[in-house]
Formats: C-alpha cells, structure tokens, sequence
C-alpha cells in the first residue's frame, strides 16, 4: 500500500473532471498496486520537449540518444515492450511535432531545477514542468511568467473541461514555486502531444481553483480506504470492493 496520497498531474486532472466513481476509484487503486515489470525510464522526453520548445540545438542527438536506448531494452515478450513502445512512439512524436508553437509570444527556458511536486490539501501532485515562459510587456517593469508542460498519455485526451482544469493546476503550481512573480494565465499552457493541441489557462479560475482543492480532499480521504478494500481483495478475492 501506497503510504501518502500521491497522483501525476494528469491522473489527477482526470479524477477531478471523470464522472466515473469506478474510475476514480481505479485511479487511486492503480498507486497501491506494485509495478509488474519494472522499467528504466528517466524522464527523457521532458527533456526533449523542452529541448524543442527552446530550440536547444542539442535535442536532435539527445532524440537519436534516447531512440537507440529505448529500442536496445526491447526483449521480444509482447507485454514487457508495450510500455517501451509506448515511450518510444512519444519520443518519435516529440520529433516531428509542431511544439516550437507552445512558447508564441513568449521567450522559453528549460528549468529543468524547478521543483517536480506541489501539495494541495496534503496530496501530492507530481506535475514536473520544467519549461519556463516569460515575456517583457510594454509599460510594465517587470516580466510576465508561466510554464508549460507536454500532456503525452494517447489513452487520455484532453477535452474542454480537462483542458482548464490541467492548466489552471499549472497555474497554481507557478504561483507555488516562482514566488513574488508576475504569473499570467495565458502563459501557462499544456501541449497535448497526441491530438496536438495547445491549451492556455484561463483568466476566470474561481471556480476550477475550488475544484481542484476539493478534489485533492477527497483524494486524501479516500486514499487509505481504497488501500485498505484493494489489499483485502488481494487476500480474499470474493470481498467486493
């Protein structure tokens, strides 16, 4: 069993606009459940998002680098490779996308230092933006910041209503770790790589801020009783749920 609340940002997202108790359920549930087969992946594609949203030059070897790792721990056992596949395709994806767009308007740097988690109401969101947006307007002494992040699950597409509350939780994350500045909305922005769309914050957050509070509640209070239903399950497989 899992010891703290702890979800992605993007199974967060989901449980906060599904309207699936079972699925909310399974969300929780899949963070007690043990790792089948453990898997060395480091977090490249972050990385090479924000390599091509900065135009770092040195991103190509980094995508060739990281093609040739993936494809060397690819063993032939179908269920093994399906999430090697998957990475590899997301990283193939990254390659040919159009992510160049998510900093329009705006000066992008890879932050790779900024911190990878945020605490909303004792739940911990592991969100790991690590693309810093910034922008000097006119008449304004200081700069205007954001973050961006790359939404990169093919099972988990980003509609309307998940779409603000992903980059309004942004938001909220810019405020939490760049303290004292000036966080704008609109440059908070998630890229979802598989439909490949770009999604800014909006400016009317009320609403979506008291969602997300109250979802980060309800995950924390559900937490260890879903624990607790799933192990006994394990033991005694004819208790329901």
């Amino acid at each position: 069993m899992s010891k703290q609340p702890f979800l992605t940002l993007a199974n967060f997202v989901e449980y906060a606009t599904t309207s699936s108790a079972t699925r909310r359920r399974a969300i929780i549930e899949q963070y007690h459940n043990p790792q089948v087969y453990p898997f060395n992946w480091h977090g490249a594609s972050d990385a090479i998002f924000a390599g091509r949203v900065c135009a770092d030059q040195s991103v190509e070897s980094l995508i060739d680098s990281e093609k040739v790792r993936l494809k060397s721990q690819i063993t032939g056992e179908g269920e093994k490779d399906k999430r090697i596949n998957h990475v590899l395709e997301l990283v193939e994806f990254l390659e040919v996308s159009d992510v160049a767009r998510v900093a329009a308007g705006a000066t992008a740097i890879s932050e790779p230092t900024l911190p990878q988690d945020m605490l909303i109401e004792g739940l911990t969101i592991r969100v790991r933006a690590n693309v810093l947006l910034s922008r000097q307007k006119e008449g304004k002494r200081f700069k205007e910041f954001g973050v961006a992040k790359c939404h990169c699950l093919s099972s988990q597409k980003l509609d309307e209503v998940s779409a603000k509350a992903y980059t309004v939780a942004l938001n909220v994350f810019a405020e939490r770790v760049l303290v004292n500045a000036d966080i704008q909305p609109d440059l908070c922005r998630v890229y979802d790589l598989y439909e490949d769309t770009l999604h800014k914050a909006p400016s009317a957050q009320k609403r979506l801020r008291t969602l997300i509070n109250e979802t980060a509640r309800e995950v924390c209070d559900r937490w260890d009783i879903v624990g607790r239903r799933l192990l006994e399950r394990r033991i005694d497989p004819r208790k329901a749920s």
